[in-house]
């Protein structure tokens, strides 16, 4: 942390919300010898309303642009599904091969911009004020990006460069939602806005469960016991509880992906409203 601020001169890391210029040794009740910004308004703390007006409004970009990202990913899912369900018959062939997937770039590449911008650095935070979910919820991202492109650009994959990409894929996926997660949770307490930083909690928690009934669903696949359509011609108590396994995997896993989407879209929304807000503040009137 920094140190406190002398009732004369400013001592420790302080830098001017505006420029970044080195305030030690300054008045409090001085201005920025570099850009003519107060000096007290450099050293209220790093809550969101005292960082710099440049980097509120790259934030707020971001914020906007992750919002959209995720609403259209819901969108797709929802416009894929029907068009597989509806239209099966009249789809050409390559869409079930490469469109299908294709389209996701879309809102994995809007996404990817967007945290480019919200997860920026934010040169008037102290590094021991910062966490790693930033670094990990912007690259993540991009990464996510190059994968999908590869799995569905390079479609049919070998059997055994399917099978890592059908692991590695999803681990990406589940990482990045946990960072951002707890990115907006960092945000969100500097904000401060501790029931939006709940939520932001709780969809970290939402994301982990996902993970865990992936797996499970990998676990059966692994142990031949995927085939709803082979179960369903099988006779026994053993292959209903297997259906019936498989229905409700598929059915809460389906309702988290929603659940996480509209969380995300909600609290980027409210935590965009709050930046506007010091924007406004912060403007001259």
């Amino acid at each position: 942390m920094s140190q406190p601020v002398s009732a004369s001169t400013i001592i420790g890391q302080f830098q001017c919300i505006q420029c970044g210029y080195q305030l030690a040794g300054l008045s409090p009740q001085s201005v920025c010898p570099e850009c003519g910004t107060p000096v007290a308004e450099s050293i209220k703390g790093d809550g969101l309303a005292f960082a710099s007006v440049e980097y509120l409004r790259t934030i707020a970009r971001g914020l906007s642009t992750v919002r959209w990202a995720a609403l259209l990913t819901v969108l797709i899912f929802i416009g894929v599904v029907l068009a597989n369900a509806l239209l099966w018959a009249h789809l050409p062939s390559w869409w079930a091969a490469v469109g299908a997937k294709l389209v996701y770039l879309l809102p994995f590449g809007l996404n990817a911009v967007g945290w480019w911008l919200l997860a920026g650095n934010d040169p008037m935070l102290p590094p021991e004020r910062d966490t790693p979910m930033r670094s990990l919820a912007r690259y993540s991202a991009w990464v996510l990006v190059v994968a999908w492109a590869f799995r569905s650009g390079f479609a049919p994959l070998s059997p055994s460069v399917a099978s890592v990409a059908e692991i590695v894929i999803p681990v990406v996926i589940l990482a990045h939602v946990v960072a951002a997660g707890l990115f907006l949770r960092h945000l969100a307490l500097r904000a401060p806005r501790r029931l939006i930083a709940a939520r932001a909690r709780r969809l970290v928690f939402a994301c982990i469960a996902l993970g865990v009934l992936l797996a499970m669903g990998k676990a059966l696949n692994y142990f031949g016991l995927s085939a709803p359509s082979r179960l369903a011609g099988t006779r026994g108590t053993p292959a209903r509880w297997l259906f019936f396994l498989h229905g409700a995997n598929f059915f809460i896993i389906l309702g988290l992906m929603l659940y996480l989407a509209s969380n995300l879209y909600s609290i980027t929304g409210q935590l965009r409203a709050d930046v506007r807000t010091f924007l406004v503040r912060r403007s001259p009137s």
